[in-house]
């Protein structure tokens, strides 16, 4: 198999690929297992390492034609789903190992895939939903290895996320299409998902880890969205049940980012304030959390690993929870929600 991997690789990289060429590469991703999967990146690292940078430079470059094409678009949600599963592989390879095959050589890939993104005007655009598959699995490598938080190249992705698209009239307009209470499924476009899912969660996910220095402080960042969020939340809390996927992965993404603000800032309390600036609107919010992180449908999918969005939901929700009860005076609030203790102890059970 490492033979004719290293063989299908050097055919990709020297010319144009044939469609035998990618439907075997995408057969050879597919049929690797837990098992498998600690060989196969041992005995094929540097073809899998070429194959990885050659992607970054695919997806640099003007690619909307061959992305529209069938076979490359299978053969990169194949790597996709290949470099996810690899991330959240624990047995036999190194964090180190992983980083190299995940993280781009150089900074001027990521570059080139921002200048692509401002040129396009499609909202629909498929090209926009391939890179979301790849920054998000930055984000789902460095949750498991936050020691990678501090590469440069790491931080100029989340400042260009920061200045460029969260700190913008159409990130709020994206926002602010969230706040209807019937929600038609055309919002839910690629461009509208990798402001809302893509941009919120890595920002969000780097925030959490603390940086030292930022574009933005927390205090601007939640002013820019304070009035969208909270509404958002306030409207649909109410009918859970109905969620769409799309909607529950929204929501997962702009808590990781609000949380990230929050927890991030020295002043816990004043950006929480923001937020809900006061008691009976931060108490509402509570009992909003709670209501969510209690649905069934939620509860049935969460896992010990952070691979969903549904798990992504709860957790921080749970984290936001703490946040508010740690900075706020509310133990009473708290001890009121009888519910809650049941509510902790079925996540504990369900994600053992």
């Amino acid at each position: 198999m490492e033979d004719k991997f290293e063989q299908l690789v050097a055919a990709l990289t020297v010319s144009s690929p044939s469609t035998n060429v990618l439907h075997q590469i995408i057969l050879l991703l597919e049929q690797q297992t837990s098992e498998s999967l600690t060989p196969f990146v041992s005995q094929s690292f540097q073809s899998l390492l070429t194959l990885e940078q050659w992607t970054w430079q695919v997806l640099s470059k003007d690619s909307h034609q061959c992305i529209g094409e069938p076979n490359y678009s299978e053969f990169f949600h194949t790597l996709a789903s290949f470099n996810k599963t690899l991330i959240l592989q624990y047995d036999g390879i190194e964090a180190d190992t992983k980083a190299s095959l995940l993280i781009p050589d150089g900074i001027h890939p990521i570059d080139d895939i921002f200048g692509l993104i401002e040129k396009s005007d499609d909202e629909n655009d498929s090209f926009l939903i391939i890179v979301s598959l790849w920054f998000e699995n930055l984000v789902y490598f460095l949750h498991e290895y936050p020691q990678f938080e501090i590469s440069p190249l790491i931080a100029h992705i989340n400042q260009y996320m920061a200045s460029r698209i969260l700190m913008t009239d159409q990130y709020k307009f994206y926002l602010s299409q969230l706040r209807q209470a019937q929600l038609p499924q055309s919002i839910f476009t690629a461009k509208q998902q990798f402001y809302i899912n893509t941009c919120s969660f890595s920002l969000g996910s780097y925030l959490l880890r603390k940086p030292e220095t930022f574009t933005y402080t927390p205090n601007e960042m939640l002013h820019h969205i304070c009035d969208g969020f909270s509404e958002i939340i306030f409207v649909h809390s109410e009918n859970v049940e109905s969620w769409s996927k799309e909607f529950v992965t929204c929501i997962a993404r702009l808590l990781v980012l609000v949380s990230g603000c929050c927890l991030w800032a020295r002043e816990k309390r004043l950006h929480v304030d923001i937020l809900f600036p006061t008691e009976q609107i931060i108490c509402k919010y509570i009992d909003a959390l709670i209501h969510i992180i209690g649905q069934k449908q939620f509860l049935g999918l969460i896992t010990a690993q952070r691979s969903n969005d549904e798990t992504i939901l709860v957790d921080i929700s749970l984290l936001f929870l703490m946040h508010i009860a740690q900075s706020q005076n509310l133990n009473s609030f708290f001890r009121s929600k009888t519910s809650l203790p049941d509510i902790l102890l079925t996540i504990a059970e369900t994600s053992a």
